[in-house]
């Protein structure tokens, strides 16, 4: 999925868990939106040239006639990671004893969540196996793209209403 989704999605889990009266300090909020969002910061890590090559085709408007060929997620975005930070944020709940530990954990599965939809390869239950799995959704489309753009600002409005 494209960022702007990736904020939309983490934007609405962050302003949820406010409105149900879970406390979401900066750390929390940078925290999440790191594992929602900036994880995605391993595609230009770990695959450099390709990610290049993407973004470049996806600005100029060409079409590839294979989307998803490249497999260009590292395992950080892979359920087994999600599951080792809910460990972690377990261990830092029982320490701080503050629910809003658990809600960068959740955003990193949210991301998880949504990219498993995509249409490219999907490794749900590596390291047990490593059969790859594909989404319904089309990667890097203009729809996606517009879709996070509205529905972001679109968050904040409603919640304001709400608040």
């Amino acid at each position: 999925m494209l960022i702007t989704s990736h904020i939309a999605a983490t934007t609405g889990l962050l302003l949820t868990t406010n409105l149900v009266g879970i406390k979401t300090p900066p750390e929390v909020i940078a925290a999440s939106y790191f594992l929602g969002v900036g994880i995605d910061i391993d595609h230009l890590v770990a695959h450099l040239k390709d990610c290049l090559a993407e973004i470049a085709s996806f600005a100029k408007g060409t079409v590839h006639k294979k989307y998803g060929t490249k497999y260009l997620h590292t395992y950080l975005q892979e359920p087994t990671s999600f599951i080792l930070a809910l460990i972690i944020s377990y261990f830092l709940y029982i320490r701080l004893n503050t629910p809003g530990v658990f809600i960068p954990s959740l955003a990193l599965g949210l991301h998880i969540f949504m990219d498993s939809f995509v249409d490219y390869d999907n490794l749900l239950f590596w390291p047990i196996s490593k059969k790859a799995y594909r989404g319904f959704i089309k990667p890097n489309t203009l729809g996606e793209l517009l879709l996070g753009i509205i529905v972001t600002p679109l968050l904040f409005y409603f919640w304001q209403l709400i608040k």
